[in-house]
């Protein structure tokens, strides 16, 4: 049905959601609106909108608590006129935290109007918050998370998955999936935003100049890590910075092993699902989790992932081993099987959000 109108709600800056592409490729043919907060100051373009309603309020990360009670105050002014003003058919928030905010024109006017899209845990602890949040899910048109692991904080719904998944080149990928598998040297990446930084200062100490690894940590703010490198005598690393998206998919080239150890025992952390662990089953790569992780639950239960301890003295020599006995036969069967289950959810998302769009 075309002639419907939709608006899409961020609070934060485009290139923070690449996901909002998973409903804008159904969104297709209707017109829509993105009301967006330009935190960062810079000049971004709503590929196909309509209209750009941008919030332009600087808010960097170390602004005070009460800069950022004021900013959202003001976005959510912002943001309730706009929807007040405007008659759309339908609402997408990409954000919890944009539901919370605008929880009262939503209920007012867009009940069962409106998607709420969840991609991390926020303030579920705090019981006020959490019943605010069930409010807002119970009206929603249905709610979406990226992880089904975020079902063990929030309000119980009949949540619908869209897997935080992304297809690399498939040339890469054939390539990759061929490659020889018994290197030299077992190559261990972390590839994307470096943010773990002491994390990963314990893992290049562990691994400190053995001739069995080499660690790659290639994206934003990697070069922080240089000084520690450079300090302890660390040979076996390469380190290199921030890479246009589009060329993901080349720096897993001569890689054995994707390193997701972004840490445990937190709420931001013990629940979600990295992309890595989709690039780990399209690349039939073993993946490194942490302890008590729904990302260990997910990558070694579907016989993909791999627990590392690093306070293990010998984790290390664990891994070496670990690796050497891989039946790679089943484990290319693991990985495939995964990626099916990924797209049986991924299609039913796809029948909800176009069903949706349409008005059904």
């Amino acid at each position: 049905m075309s002639g419907r109108t939709f608006c899409f709600v961020l609070l934060g800056n485009l290139y923070l959601f690449p996901y909002m592409d998973r409903y804008l490729e159904h969104v297709d043919g209707n017109a829509f609106d993105i009301v967006y907060w330009n935190r960062d100051g810079i000049d971004e373009e709503a590929v196909g909108a309509r209209q750009s309603f941008r919030f332009n309020t600087l808010l960097g990360l170390n602004a005070s608590k009460w800069a950022k009670a004021w900013g959202y105050r003001s976005f959510r002014k912002f943001a309730q006129a706009v929807l007040q003003e405007n008659d759309y058919d339908g609402v997408i928030l990409l954000q919890t935290a944009a539901g919370i905010l605008l929880r009262r024109v939503l209920k007012r006017k867009y009940a069962k109007r409106y998607v709420l899209d969840i991609r991390d845990y926020t303030m579920e602890r705090n019981k006020l918050f959490y019943l605010i949040e069930k409010a807002v899910v119970n009206a929603s048109a249905f709610t979406v998370i990226s992880s089904e692991g975020y079902k063990e904080f929030l309000p119980p719904s009949n949540y619908v998955v869209t897997n935080n998944d992304r297809s690399l080149d498939s040339e890469i990928v054939a390539k990759i999936r061929n490659r020889e598998r018994n290197p030299r040297k077992l190559v261990i990446a972390y590839i994307g935003f470096i943010r773990q930084q002491e994390q990963f200062k314990r893992l290049l100490a562990l691994f400190k100049n053995d001739e069995r690894f080499e660690l790659h940590f290639i994206g934003k703010e990697a070069e922080k890590l240089m000084p520690f490198c450079r300090d302890n005598q660390i040979a076996n690393v390469r380190i290199e910075g921030q890479f246009p998206s589009a060329r993901t998919a080349t720096y897993y080239d001569g890689v054995e092993i994707i390193n997701s150890l972004n840490g445990n025992n937190t709420p931001a952390l013990n629940y979600l699902l990295s992309n890595k662990l989709y690039f780990a089953a399209q690349l039939q790569m073993p993946i490194l989790v942490c302890q008590g992780t729904y990302m260990e639950k997910v990558a070694v239960g579907n016989g993909l992932g791999y627990t590392f301890d690093a306070s293990d003295p010998g984790a290390c020599d664990k891994l070496y081993d670990y690796y050497q006995h891989i039946d790679w036969n089943s484990f290319g069967k693991n990985c495939d099987a995964f990626l099916e289950k990924v797209d049986m959810q991924n299609r039913n998302f796809t029948d909800r959000i176009e069903r949706f769009v349409s008005g059904e």
